[in-house]
């Protein structure tokens, strides 16, 4: 089944809610910049206590030495893993008008797993979408990739962007919210929902 990752997360409230849903990933924002930044000093460690099996992701826009990871599985960021770096690592993609399939590839060369996000103001979290076709084709090339679609998904346009773009993983942030960092919990639900959904529907086996 498709993966489902909750990012953005700013409350224990949400992060329960995630869970009970059965999102796969919770993202927490490590880029000051963010109205859903997570202040280093925050308690992470709190989340393993009601989210104790599944992974908790340290989203960065680009590295920054220095930040506390040990409550950590995973890291998602611009750059590539700085040396002796352990953690798992997602690469961010920013996927602008401009890119093709052949740019997508060419930036993409030496990655494992990659997020594919619009080009935007910041970071992520903006609600743009990026071109579900370019993305569709990217998958359908890059075998040997596992690729997060981000950028403007949300409980109603998941489905279509699972069955379209066949995904390794969706993700969303700023489409499940009542305000930056506040998540709507009946939104979150539907997002889970429509995307194991959608890809029952179409028997994509990730």
């Amino acid at each position: 089944m498709v993966k489902v990752k909750v990012c953005g997360l700013t409350r224990m409230e949400d992060v329960v809610a995630a869970t009970e849903a059965g999102a796969d990933a919770l993202g927490f924002v490590k880029e000051p910049s963010s109205p859903r930044f997570l202040s280093d000093v925050y308690p992470v460690a709190n989340f393993h206590k009601v989210a104790p099996f599944v992974p908790l992701v340290a989203v960065f826009g680009p590295y920054r030495a220095g930040v506390p990871l040990v409550a950590y599985s995973h890291v998602q960021c611009m750059d590539a893993p700085p040396a002796g770096e352990n953690h798992r690592w997602v690469r961010t993609i920013q996927v602008s008008t401009e890119d093709t399939l052949e740019s997508l590839m060419a930036r993409t060369k030496k990655e494992s797993v990659v997020l594919l996000d619009a080009v935007g103001p910041g970071y992520g979290g903006t609600g743009k979408r990026l071109d579900w076709g370019l993305a569709g084709d990217f998958v359908a090339v890059s075998r040997h990739l596992k690729v997060v679609l981000a950028g403007g998904l949300g409980p109603d346009n998941v489905a279509e962007a699972v069955e379209r773009v066949r995904p390794y993983a969706v993700d969303a942030s700023s489409g499940l919210e009542s305000s930056p960092g506040v998540k709507d919990h009946a939104k979150l639900r539907a997002f889970v929902e429509n995307a194991k959904a959608a890809a029952r529907e179409i028997g994509h086996d990730s």
